[in-house]
């Protein structure tokens, strides 16, 4: 796993980089246990059947990815700086949120294309640029590579979305999991689409 530098165009394309490329070795997803009748189901179905199951096992569905991060500097997670335990908590809500959406690209059968481009436009649909979400897909549809502003410019949207842990070192607020578990339903009905 690459380090994540924080800056203006950096730590999302690290993180998207790093899970596109482990994904791509890893095998591929099951439905455990299998969907009785999956073989006749439509790739939205499967689609959907995987995101209700698979919700549940990431943590998604209560807020709090699984496993939870690891503190950054080896020690007890009460000893870590809160703004450094927010922001591994949030980033490893996005780490989860892609693993996912690759994995029901996987399971829908979905036509090969550039997978780190898709998900910045999830991504900036999930923040709410609508209008970056649109030239993203707009770039894709041509075959344009993504330039690093407009990366920067859903980093920069993710990171005035990500909630506030601060007072909660327990992850345990209700509107925070609430919150988490809409945006988890919002970004993978999206993916599905």
């Amino acid at each position: 796993m690459s380090v994540l530098v924080f800056g203006r165009g950096t730590w999302l394309a690290t993180l998207l980089t790093d899970v596109v490329a482990a994904h791509a070795r890893a095998p591929l997803p099951e439905l455990t246990p299998p969907l009785p009748g999956a073989g006749s189901m439509s790739g939205r179905a499967r689609g959907r059947a995987f995101l209700r199951r698979t919700l549940r096992a990431s943590g998604l569905v209560y807020g709090t990815p699984v496993p939870l991060p690891s503190p950054v500097d080896g020690g007890e997670p009460f000893d870590a700086p809160a703004r450094a335990t927010e922001d591994a908590l949030f980033h490893a809500v996005v780490r989860t949120l892609s693993r996912m959406a690759l994995d029901l690209a996987r399971v829908m059968d979905a036509p090969e294309a550039p997978r780190m481009e898709q998900l910045l436009v999830l991504f900036a649909v999930l923040a709410g640029e609508l209008d970056l979400a649109l030239a993203l897909d707009a770039r894709l549809a041509a075959g344009l590579p993504v330039p690093r502003r407009m990366v920067g410019r859903v980093e920069d949207a993710l990171d005035k979305r990500a909630p506030s842990l601060a007072g909660d070192p327990v992850y345990g607020l209700v509107l925070h999991n609430g919150a988490q578990y809409a945006d988890a339903q919002l970004f993978f009905r999206q993916a599905i689409d």
